[in-house]
């Protein structure tokens, strides 16, 4: 099992300790999750079966996040970038059926990254970056800012692919306000958008 950073807040302030099992616990729309970490600061976030401590994912495990789906989740909110890979979109969306995520084969390009929220709003605990909060680096590539409104109910940005073939999927990288990696983050509309 991969190795989940817990960073705890409050009582024991902001400190991080390592830990063998997944991270769970109710994201944003009240839905129990697990959360395993993968890299860096990068968690692949499922639904769980509460009280059973095994993941099982919703339907055929290819559903979007407010269907029940899996979403990559990035935290600590601590202003780091970090790359995203088509691979590791491929790794958090395993469980749909091959024909249903063709586009993060080798034919698969991402195309737009956009984000729910706005990249610089002053005062508000986002950090205060301007500029590269999103970006796309090629085909197979992002760059996204672990980073969201102090205010809001935390970022989500969305990664939009097509293939060859004419398919087309998105993956989701959340970014919570609190609660930790499986708090999640609640969608909006995009604010901002960049293609490629």
């Amino acid at each position: 099992m991969k190795t989940a950073f817990i960073c705890v807040l409050g009582l024991l302030g902001a400190g991080c300790f390592a830990s063998h099992e997944p991270v769970s616990g109710y994201r944003a729309d009240g839905l129990f999750v697990a959360c395993s970490w993968q890299d860096e600061a990068r968690y692949g976030c499922d639904p769980l079966s509460e009280g059973t401590g095994t993941v099982e994912v919703d339907g055929d495990g290819c559903a979007g996040w407010t269907e029940g789906g899996a979403a990559l989740v990035l935290w600590p909110p601590n202003h780091e970038l970090h790359t995203i890979t088509l691979a590791d979109c491929a790794e958090v969306r395993s469980g749909c059926p091959v024909t249903e995520r063709a586009a993060f084969g080798d034919g698969g390009r991402i195309v737009a990254v956009t984000s729910d929220e706005p990249l610089e709003v002053g005062a508000g605990g986002d950090g205060h970056t301007e500029t590269g909060d999103l970006m796309i680096v090629d085909a197979s590539t992002v760059r996204l800012r672990s980073e969201r409104q102090g205010g809001g109910d935390g970022r989500v940005y969305r990664i939009e692919l097509v293939d060859d073939a004419g398919g087309s999927d998105v993956c989701e990288v959340h970014v919570p306000h609190d609660r930790g990696p499986f708090g999640g983050a609640v969608a909006g509309a995009p604010v901002v958008r960049v293609t490629r």
